[in-house]
């Protein structure tokens, strides 16, 4: 069964040979199937936005901007033989989430939980996969991606935890029950990351504290997840300082304990080729291959019930041009708090 579509969309458009301005087209082709055997056509309800969006060209990510969604299956391949059906709401990754309507892989879509908004759904993929991918590299999940039986680590410390990446790197490590969930955010917001599951708090803005904080948990750290660093931010480079490496605990038995979101190029072209390609066990890691996959999804939604928390999230309503650009505008002063969404339709 096939839901009646329209010929055209709004969307977000990737315009120019690079792609990476930004144009809003009230025509553009509704995407189809055509015979694709693993692929899922959906109605979005809502998108988030993430800092990936526009750092990749066109010939990466496809003619529109956005991956994070929830929507609506409105066809499903013939071949498919899943649990899904036509008319399920999902929450996964698609080809371009800023879009009334998107094709995403059928494997990287899973079913909204009843409790969860589409907006909260929607917010949750990118920063999940990808804090799900780090906390395996650093040996705080198994391989198989299985909820652990009792936490795998005693400590974790988040450098910037109040964007999107970091709250949802706070939240699963609540629900992970790790002990000591340290945070590393501006004053004020600190109350925001300990309700989302730091135990402590080390504000970034306050240099006695950072100074007393370095110098009294050298090797008590078993693991740093840094989404800050070569962020864009001025002074941002806790990465390559000694004194926050030093953190790190020499007992933990952890894979690869300093868990990196961004890095320089050559930095992190030299991770890839050492650790990736050779095989070699670093200090550092960055992360590559996000857990976009359902079993992530459904892993994330697990750990993040049992912490009682959903994704923060910051909506806009309605996909208008103005939502977009104002809604990258934000994401791009590094200021804001969760994930920002764009509402785009109501499930029927």
């Amino acid at each position: 069964m096939t839901l009646p579509l329209p010929s055209t969309m709004k969307a977000a458009v990737r315009s120019g040979w690079t792609g990476f301005t930004l144009s809003f087209d009230d025509e553009f082709p509704t995407p189809a199937l055509c015979g694709q055997p693993d692929k899922v056509l959906l109605k979005v309800h809502a998108a988030a936005l993430n800092p990936v969006d526009y750092k990749l060209p066109k010939l990466v990510l496809g003619s529109v901007f956005g991956s994070d969604l929830c929507g609506t299956i409105v066809e499903l391949p013939p071949s498919y033989s899943g649990d899904l059906k036509v008319g399920d709401v999902v929450v996964g990754t698609g080809a371009g989430s800023l879009a009334e309507y998107t094709i995403a892989d059928v494997s990287r879509v899973t079913k909204l939980p009843a409790h969860w908004s589409p907006e909260e759904g929607a917010g949750l993929p990118v920063a999940c996969g990808t804090a799900l991918a780090g906390f395996q590299t650093a040996g705080m999940l198994p391989e198989d991606l299985s909820m652990p039986d009792k936490p795998l680590i005693s400590s974790l410390l988040v450098i910037g935890s109040s964007g999107g990446c970091g709250l949802t790197a706070l939240q699963l490590a609540k629900g992970l029950t790790i002990p000591r969930v340290i945070g590393i955010c501006s004053s004020k917001n600190a109350d925001l990351c300990r309700t989302h599951g730091a135990t402590e708090i080390v504000p970034y803005d306050d240099q006695d504290q950072m100074d007393t904080f370095l110098k009294e948990n050298a090797g008590k750290v078993d693991v740093i997840y840094d989404a800050a660093s070569a962020s864009g931010g001025v002074g941002e480079d806790y990465c390559d300082n000694p004194l926050v490496l030093a953190l790190l605990s020499n007992e933990a038995n952890t894979a690869s304990p300093y868990i990196l979101l961004n890095t320089p190029i050559l930095k992190g072209a030299k991770m890839l080729a050492f650790g990736n390609v050779l095989g070699f066990k670093l200090q550092q890691s960055i992360v590559v291959g996000p857990k976009f996959h359902d079993a992530g999804l459904q892993l994330g939604i697990e750990i993040l019930d049992k912490a009682g928390l959903k994704p923060l999230i910051n909506t806009s309503q309605g996909l208008t041009e103005t939502s977009v650009v104002e809604g990258y505008k934000s994401l791009k002063s590094r200021r804001t708090k969760g994930k920002i969404v764009i509402s785009i339709s109501s499930p029927e």
